[in-house]
C-alpha cells in the first residue's frame, strides 16, 4: 500500500517497545513513499484522548 506524497508521514511513538495504540497499523506509519524525495513528515501527536485524529487505518 502507498499514500500520496503530500500525506504526512508519522513515526509513531513507542514506549518500552509497545507501539501507542493505533500506531501499529497506522498507514502514515507503515505505508511506501511514492516519491521518496517529496515526503512530508510530521511528528505523533503529544496527547492522544481516545484514538489518533491522524490515524488511517489499513
Amino acid at each position: 500500500m502507498t499514500l500520496p506524497a503530500d500525506v504526512a508521514r508519522c513515526p509513531g511513538y513507542q514506549a518500552d517497545g509497545e507501539w501507542r495504540e493505533g500506531c501499529d497499523d497506522c498507514l502514515r506509519r507503515t505505508a511506501a513513499p511514492v516519491d521518496h524525495q517529496r515526503v512530508v513528515h510530521m511528528a505523533p501527536p503529544l496527547i492522544v484522548a481516545f484514538e489518533c485524529e491522524y490515524r488511517i487505518a489499513p
